[in-house]
């Protein structure tokens, strides 16, 4: 889909274009049960270089720059907000562990894509968590990990965070809603032992996990704005395609605005400020809801049929909105 009125540096154009070529060939996912498709799409990711885009090179990641995993991130939203959500947190995952001790190489695997993890803030209120000499125990009300079996890492206060092995985790059955395909959301008890790690910037790491999400919520958003800027585009009625409506026209061009907007916000952003990012993170939620709702209603009827795309993305937005409320 090409994402109009966003300016990009010719890196970020490469990127774009590298994930949206991959787009073309990835299997859609429409259910949590349908978990081969998941991880092919994992397995696509990884051998495309975009699951570990923005990871350490000592991991077998790329290095890239922030703004180059937030174009990532943006280009796999529209197909897959739920796998884009879980790469996002593989990556705040393996920043915070790749020079960790005493985490084996769990980081080398998150970065393969071998080990799906999930990122929670203890603060939270979706924690339930007892923590007593490095032992876990309580509940966690929603992961969304797009595996069966995650690692867990908490973030706490005082520049500390724990990691705990998949055996320490037993999920629920996944919460059954419409959004989301693919994400698995589920709630986690926990109890097992935890790796302390000290010295996290953990102000940092959620500021670029809120980020993540706001790039997310601009790639549905610029996907739901091409969806409807096509479909009026080809759709004739009275002997002339629905561009030709004013009111049409208008309600295009401000899905195109609002869509750019949001990613040009997000890339712009250098993740130092937990407090913009947060902005930044509601301001996008905000406008991919009502970009989505639009293009839903520019397809009129059509857009509830499935096949069309604009019920799916519009669903992302809300589910999307509930999986970053946790941090």
């Amino acid at each position: 889909m090409t994402w109009v009125d966003v300016f990009l540096t010719e890196d970020q154009c490469d990127v774009r274009d590298m994930v949206h070529e991959w787009r073309e060939s990835l299997t859609p996912i429409n259910t949590d049960d349908d978990a081969d498709a998941v991880e092919a799409a994992r397995a696509g990711m990884v051998e495309l270089g975009v699951w570990s885009i923005g990871m350490p090179e000592t991991l077998g990641g790329g290095g890239a720059a922030l703004d180059l995993l937030l174009v990532a991130l943006a280009g796999v939203a529209g197909r897959s907000a739920a796998l884009a959500w879980a790469c996002a947190q593989a990556h705040a995952a393996a920043e915070v562990l790749a020079d960790a001790p005493g985490s084996g190489d769990l980081p080398a695997r998150i970065a393969s894509g071998e080990q799906a993890v999930a990122v929670v803030d203890r603060a939270s209120a979706a924690s339930r968590i007892t923590i007593d000499e490095g032992r876990v125990s309580g509940s966690f009300d929603r992961v969304d990990a797009a595996a069966a079996n995650p690692a867990l890492l908490i973030l706490d206060t005082g520049g500390t965070a724990w990691l705990l092995d998949a055996d320490a985790l037993r999920l629920s059955q996944p919460h059954r809603r419409t959004g989301f395909a693919g994400a698995r959301t589920s709630l986690a008890q926990i109890d097992g032992t935890a790796v302390r790690i000290e010295a996290v910037d953990v102000a940092g790491v959620k500021s670029r996990l809120r980020l993540a999400g706001a790039a997310i919520a601009a790639g549905v958003a610029l996907d739901a704005a091409g969806l409807a800027a096509d479909y009026a585009s080809s759709r004739v009625q009275f002997g002339a395609p629905l561009t030709s409506l004013p009111t049409v026209r208008s309600s295009l061009e401000n899905q195109r605005r609002l869509a750019a907007e949001s990613l040009t916000v997000a890339v712009g952003d250098d993740g130092s400020s937990l407090g913009r990012a947060a902005a930044t993170l509601t301001g996008n939620l905000s406008k991919a809801v009502d970009v989505a709702s639009a293009a839903l209603q520019s397809h009129g009827g059509y857009g509830y049929i499935e096949e069309y795309g604009t019920a799916r993305l519009l669903r992302d937005t809300v589910s999307l909105r509930g999986a970053v409320a946790v941090l």
